[in-house]
């Protein structure tokens, strides 16, 4: 499997969509789906073709949804760390809507970690704004290997 970060409109109506979130590491693969504004791909795009300028050093948190009981849908984190000028480093946090479970709700989590680079944040960059097409829209940050 090849790692990457995979975002897919799935459904949306006049207030608010709904995003299909696939993260995979190489060997882990998690996919929940958050609700988003019916623009937040562009405005994702632009902030993150911002961050992307910072070459050296800074943080970016791509986020969608809200997590905790009281929200519906899902929630991913996808925080962005410029490492060294060619190596952006990538930690994630996805967790899936929450169910009855004993007393309580409890929600499915992962924590998957990836990298990748400057040329490969620039195409996903650039598909984001696809994702607020209503018909649908996909961006797929292509990631390198991590050393096992």
């Amino acid at each position: 499997m090849t790692p990457h970060i995979a975002i897919t409109r799935t459904w949306s109506d006049n207030d608010v969509a709904k995003l299909a979130f696939e993260v995979c590491d190489g060997t882990s693969v998690f996919a929940n789906e958050a609700y988003v504004p019916l623009d937040w791909g562009a405005v994702t795009a632009s902030a993150l073709d911002a961050f992307g300028q910072q070459i050296h050093g800074g943080l970016f948190d791509l986020q969608a949804g809200a997590e905790g009981f009281e929200y519906a849908g899902g929630y991913i984190r996808a925080r962005f760390h410029w490492y060294r000028p060619h190596q952006l480093l990538i930690s994630t946090w996805q967790q899936e809507d929450h169910f009855p479970y004993k007393d309580g709700k409890v929600a499915a989590e992962a924590k998957l970690f990836l990298k990748t680079e400057p040329a490969l944040l620039d195409r996903f960059v650039a598909a984001l704004p696809s994702l607020d097409a209503k018909g649908g829209g996909q961006a797929t940050l292509e990631c390198i290997p991590l050393p096992k």
